[in-house]
């Protein structure tokens, strides 16, 4: 099943996050059963993951990341968001994937992402940029695992964003098609494959 949160300002939607996985768990119990959001529970089928939007609204309110002038609709700062958030993936994913189980997920046709790249509306990318533009635009990191911190997982994406906004960094070439079968000059840097990587990253 797929749960969506109503977009709020970051640490409200943490929070939310947060109260939504515990009234599921206490629900569960009260019901005799038991609730997980662990990443892979069960080796035979899809696994939980916590799939993060983030945007930025400029002093008036209004979406940062659109620019109807912009390519494909925008800003330069969405780009170099993008690009901060691709460039520290590998370290990011020990707040993404904090479990030595969520890197069961981490695997091709999982519907999460093997390697640091971005797509256009791509599934398979680790920065997938949905269609939507104006107040919409956004970016979607696909690595997060079910079991993660909300708080921990937006204050992490933020730092890596501004800092790519700083240093004007620009996001390599988008990935097209199966980034799981994209060659190696274009898939992007290979993600941890366990926690042990990721804690070195």
């Amino acid at each position: 099943y797929e749960i969506n949160l109503k977009h709020s300002a970051a640490v409200d939607a943490a929070d939310r996050a947060f109260l939504l996985r515990t009234a599921v768990k206490e629900m569960a119990a009260r019901a005799g059963m038991l609730a997980t959001f662990m990443g892979k529970p069960f080796n035979d089928q899809g696994g939980s993951g916590f799939h993060m939007h983030l945007s930025l609204a400029d002093r008036d309110g209004h979406n940062a990341f659109d620019d109807a002038g912009g390519p494909d609709g925008l800003s330069p700062l969405a780009a170099a968001f993008t690009a901060g958030v691709i460039e520290h993936a590998p370290a990011l994913m020990a707040v993404l994937a904090p479990t030595i189980n969520a890197y069961k997920r981490i695997v091709p046709d999982s519907l999460a992402p093997t390697h640091a790249n971005w797509g256009h509306d791509n599934r398979t990318a680790f920065v997938r940029l949905p269609k939507e533009r104006g107040s919409r635009a956004r970016i979607e990191v696909r690595a997060g695992d079910g079991s993660a911190n909300a708080h921990l997982i937006a204050a992490a994406l933020l730092l890596a964003g501004l800092d790519g906004i700083e240093r004007g960094l620009e996001p390599p070439e988008a990935i097209v098609g199966d980034a799981y079968r994209a060659d190696e000059a274009h898939a992007g840097s290979r993600l941890p494959a366990d926690l042990g990587e990721a804690l070195d990253g």
